[in-house]
């Protein structure tokens, strides 16, 4: 789990958690028991991979209201050499404008579009308190077979984002360490 959260944060997930601390941070604090397997739920079966997991980013961000996928940072996918982190994973990220923000509504929306098609919360929900005392930020993971998701919002005077990075933990195993990830963090193995 430790190397999952590590690698969220490699493959692009951003903003803060909980407390101001990294959303890799703040999940670990904030992690609930889950069963082993992520096994396909009655009526899905065949392969699960990133288009499969595209279609559920996608579809879950459209159904939810959010707004559509920001292109450059789609692009980042396609720039990712085979064979390294970033090849592993499938993001999205929406922002909202100040005449159209993300709010917490769209996010949760977009959660409940996520469950719906499998996804399981593998932590708590972390949130972070704004100035006003309305929720200014969210991290939870999600998982669905063998592939493991950071969820983030963020509000602010901007507008806002939603962000979803899914990445495939074989491709992980095979692509990179535990030593491999802490050290592009800044961190020791195990942190």
């Amino acid at each position: 789990m430790a190397s999952s959260m590590a690698v969220a944060a490699v493959l692009g997930a951003g903003g803060c958690g909980a407390d101001g601390a990294s959303p890799e941070a703040a999940s670990a604090s904030g992690r609930a028991s889950v069963s082993a397997s992520a096994a396909p739920r009655a009526g899905e079966s065949g392969p699960f991979g990133k288009k499969q997991v595209r279609t559920d980013l996608d579809a879950s961000a459209s159904a939810a209201g959010a707004p559509p996928a920001d292109p450059d940072w789609a692009a980042r996918e396609k720039k990712a050499p085979a064979g390294s982190l970033g090849a592993c994973g499938v993001s999205y990220r929406g922002y909202g404008t100040q005449s159209d923000p993300v709010d917490l509504r769209r996010y949760d929306a977009v959660i409940g579009e996520l469950r719906g098609r499998g996804w399981q919360e593998i932590t708590k929900r972390r949130e972070r308190e704004a100035a006003d005392g309305s929720v200014g930020g969210v991290v939870l993971m999600l998982k669905k077979r063998d592939w493991t998701m950071t969820t983030e919002f963020l509000g602010h005077r901007e507008g806002g984002w939603i962000n979803l990075s899914a990445f495939q933990e074989d491709c992980v195993k095979k692509n990179g360490s535990d030593a491999d990830i802490a050290e592009r963090l800044g961190q020791q193995p195990g942190q």
